[in-house]
């Protein structure tokens, strides 16, 4: 499995150039219930550049978030996922 990220110049896409290992993590939280959750992935990284991949990506629902130009897309191999979900409090004190 693949983690795709729409990146411009800068760290990542140096270091999916040079192939190494990168991090992505992905949180979500609600402070009201007090309940999030948070996803981490690792492994080597790679710009992609194959026609027919990108045109893959092209179809997925990957918006950049942030600011600026971000022409670049980088492929991140899974090789270790790990995470974690904070229960909401209500859920929580109904179990005791």
């Amino acid at each position: 499995e693949l983690v795709y990220i729409r990146c411009g110049t800068g760290t990542l896409l140096r270091e999916a150039e040079a192939g190494n290992t990168v991090a992505f993590e992905i949180d979500a939280s609600d402070p009201t219930y007090q309940t999030g959750w948070s996803v981490l992935v690792s492994g080597s990284a790679r710009v992609v550049t194959d026609p027919r991949e990108l045109e893959k990506v092209r179809h997925l629902p990957l918006r950049p978030w942030g600011t600026g130009a971000k022409a670049h897309v980088v492929a991140i191999t899974m090789e270790t996922v790990s995470g974690r979900h904070i229960l909401d409090v209500r859920e929580v004190a109904t179990e005791d």
